[in-house]
């Protein structure tokens, strides 16, 4: 499992995917290199999955600002 924090958000990933991030742009590869998701959050803090290139499920508990991503099979 994999952690990191965007903004005020914690982000959870189910595999050990690295991360390249900056303050508010969070981009998930593979050990491939191969790009697994591409999250942001905008000025006021709240979070975009802007696009998830596997196919995952994601769960969002608002009142903790955490998000769970899970790794689904095609």
């Amino acid at each position: 499992m994999r952690q990191t924090k965007l903004g005020k958000w914690t982000i959870n990933f189910d595999l050990d995917y690295r991360i390249i991030k900056d303050n508010n742009t969070l981009i998930v590869v593979d050990n491939d290199r191969h790009p697994c998701a591409l999250i942001s959050i905008n000025d006021s803090g709240s979070l975009r999955i802007e696009r998830t290139y596997y196919p995952m499920m994601y769960e969002v508990v608002t009142d903790d600002n955490v998000v769970n991503f899970i790794t689904v099979e095609d």
